[in-house]
């Protein structure tokens, strides 16, 4: 008999950083180069299977502008993840992080919560303005979270099925499942 689990996740960030990308590439395995201004807030659902466990994986998409409608609120409480995406080409998209980190802390306990920190857009090299010492000082600012960061792209898949599966994995532990990263990229 199979074991049935279900990941709610809530991603997070400013307009235009990719997180409808990053939610296509991994719920849908595509990539379109232009998207249409998400307007509210768009579901996805993905069901894996490992041996005979079944993992449903469930997401909001939102549309980057965070303002924290009731809407927004109830749906951060109800999550077992959070993933904070930014542009890596964009330090306004960087710095709105840290507000968004605390903001969402008013709302439900970020310290028991598993968190990916996604910054987008690495494939854009020669635009990215975002600096290791940055990184290191938004991570160390909140070190007393669960972060795990991730440099992605949503348009070559680099790193995204990765950053997912660590979430899910912490998820999953954190319901005394264990179950291995590397089974649930596969």
């Amino acid at each position: 008999m199979s074991s049935h689990q279900k990941i709610k996740l809530f991603q997070l960030g400013g307009y235009d950083v990719g997180k409808t990308s990053i939610a296509e590439r991994f719920f849908k395995n595509k990539f379109q180069q232009n998207y249409i201004i998400t307007v509210g807030i768009i579901p996805y659902v993905k069901t894996i299977k490992i041996d005979d466990f079944i993992i449903t994986i469930k997401m909001q998409d939102t549309a980057g502008q965070e303002r924290y409608n009731a809407i927004a609120k109830n749906l951060v409480k109800e999550t077992d993840g959070l993933i904070f995406t930014f542009d890596m080409t964009s330090k306004e998209s960087f710095e709105m992080i840290s507000n968004l980190l605390i903001n969402t802390n008013d709302v439900v306990n970020l310290a028991d919560k598993p968190l990916i920190l996604m910054g987008n857009k690495i494939d854009k090299a020669n635009s990215i303005v975002i600096t290791q010492k940055d990184e290191d000082d938004l991570i160390n600012k909140f070190k007393n979270y669960k972060i795990s960061f991730f440099k992605t792209s949503a348009k070559t898949g680099e790193n995204i099925n990765e950053a997912f599966a660590t979430i899910i994995e912490q998820i999953l532990e954190n319901n005394d499942i264990d179950i291995e990263k590397e089974k649930i990229q596969e």
